[in-house]
């Protein structure tokens, strides 16, 4: 009787410690070849040092090392067939040993307010998500140099007037580097982008390399006159790239901004397709967060559909 409970609690003991090797293997297995979690410290205004305007040099724009810092802390939000979302950053899902992800995606290219990479972000970034499209949101404030260019609490935007040439180039990175992605169909690519950040489909050049389906400005005006600021008025869309723009007639960051009135209408050719969207009746025409509302939704989701092959 004896030997048996000693036997019986060996064996208790033997299948316990199989199980914590099991698991202990497991999760070291899921750790090398997972993605790390989704972290936004020091990708925005609240969780960063931003570099002072003195310090800043035209040579940074473009600078390669500085691009490959946007877009390796890009974050991946990928809505892969098993029903699982993935939700990272570029340099996770590059890095040697990481898992392959599955199947091939419609792509967004999407870019940040001015405020940066935060909660509000990915919430913009899921509605797409929910769609059908992987995202990929080059992080502008992951660059070693980097300004501060709005204050949210004011509504004062153009705060560092050559932005938008660092937002131009970390896009147009992106786009080359994303195309090259297998899981990426590069056929279905969209630029896309929210407040300061949509300044960025409205001036982006492509080529035949980094062409695109279409291109959504979320919440701006296409008429940027704040002073010494070189990207003037309008959209450089390539002709066969349509463009959709949306804007609330009452936004408050443009509504008493003298630098910024207007809409993109007059910049866009509507024989390619092109659609500018102004609501002036609603909740919506006072807004700046367009993408809380099921109509601006709809009305992307379709024009993005309408310019899928």
């Amino acid at each position: 009787m004896l030997f048996l409970k000693s036997f019986i609690l060996q064996l208790r003991f033997f299948v316990l410690a199989t199980s914590v090797l099991v698991w202990h293997f497991s999760s070291a297995t899921a750790h090398a070849n997972g993605y790390e979690r989704v972290n936004l410290k020091g990708l925005n205004n609240d969780t960063r040092n931003l570099t002072s305007f003195d310090a800043m040099r035209t040579s940074m724009y473009k600078n390669k090392r500085e691009m490959r810092r946007a877009w390796s802390a890009a974050v991946v939000y990928v809505p892969t067939a098993n029903g699982r979302t993935v939700k990272t950053h570029v340099r996770s899902i590059m890095r040697p040993g990481a898992a392959p992800i599955p199947g091939r995606y419609p792509l967004v290219v999407y870019l940040h307010g001015c405020d940066g990479l935060g909660i509000y972000s990915l919430q913009n970034i899921g509605h797409f998500v929910r769609q059908g499209y992987a995202v990929i949101a080059p992080a502008s404030f992951a660059r070693k140099n980097y300004p501060i260019s709005c204050d949210p609490k004011t509504n004062e935007g153009g705060m560092f007037n050559d932005t938008v040439k660092m937002r131009v180039a970390d896009a147009e990175y992106t786009l080359t580097q994303a195309k090259a992605l297998p899981w990426v169909d590069s056929s279905n690519v969209f630029l896309a982008g929210y407040s300061e950040g949509a300044t960025t489909p409205a001036q982006v050049r492509t080529n035949s390399k980094t062409r695109v389906n279409a291109r959504v400005i979320i919440a701006n005006t296409c008429t940027n006159r704040w002073p010494a600021q070189k990207y003037k008025n309008g959209v450089k869309a390539h002709k066969s790239e349509p463009v959709l723009a949306l804007l609330g007639s009452r936004d408050p960051w443009f509504v008493n901004n003298k630098w910024a009135k207007g809409d993109c209408g007059a910049s866009l050719s509507k024989t390619y397709g092109s659609k500018n969207v102004d609501y002036t009746s609603g909740a919506i025409a006072n807004s700046h967060a367009l993408l809380d509302f099921r109509q601006a939704r709809r009305t992307i989701f379709q024009f993005l559909a309408a310019n899928r092959h």
